[in-house]
């Protein structure tokens, strides 16, 4: 699970192709990365969770090759479907293009956290690990949108339970 991501969003980016499909994309692992601390199809096999996007595909429908390029693991964190991908994060990928079509350009930042639990007086970082390559599934996800011009700049983040 990568630690952000970070797109630079113009409406170039985020314009629908009829040419590009994401069901010509497939998930594989990263081979530039060492083969400890790659993930593989096969961690998320029966694990209860979706392959997330942290750079989503529909954010990169301008060419085939660019939304492939999306589908590679390192840009992919566990994440439980029904309860966040498919629905809240969702919902932010789609406002993400939205504003990249309504100001031109937008920088988005996306990331998993893992955020600590209070057991006691004692504080914990806790989080499960699935697959035979323990990818660790975070606790939390945020998103930031950035938007500067010459005379000013806006940022606005959200964090969302991984539940």
């Amino acid at each position: 699970c990568p630690l952000w991501v970070c797109e630079h969003l113009t409406s170039y980016n985020v314009e629908f192709n009829k040419d590009v499909s994401r069901e010509q994309s497939k998930f594989v692992p990263e081979s530039t990365i060492h083969p400890f601390f790659r993930a593989y199809n096969s961690d998320y096999l029966n694990s209860g969770y979706d392959r997330g996007h942290l750079a989503a595909a529909a954010n990169h429908r301008h060419s085939q090759r660019a939304m492939n390029d999306t589908f590679y693991l390192s840009n992919i964190c566990p994440q439980m479907g029904k309860g966040l991908n498919r629905s809240k994060w969702n919902e932010l990928e789609k406002r993400a293009r939205s504003l990249s079509r309504k100001h031109g350009s937008v920088y988005v930042l996306t990331g998993p956290l893992f955020l600590p639990t209070v057991e006691g007086n004692e504080k914990y970082v806790k989080y499960k690990l699935i697959g035979n390559n323990n990818v660790a599934v975070p606790t939390h996800f945020f998103k930031s949108y950035s938007r500067y011009t010459q005379k000013w700049g806006l940022c606005v983040g959200v964090l969302c339970d991984a539940k």
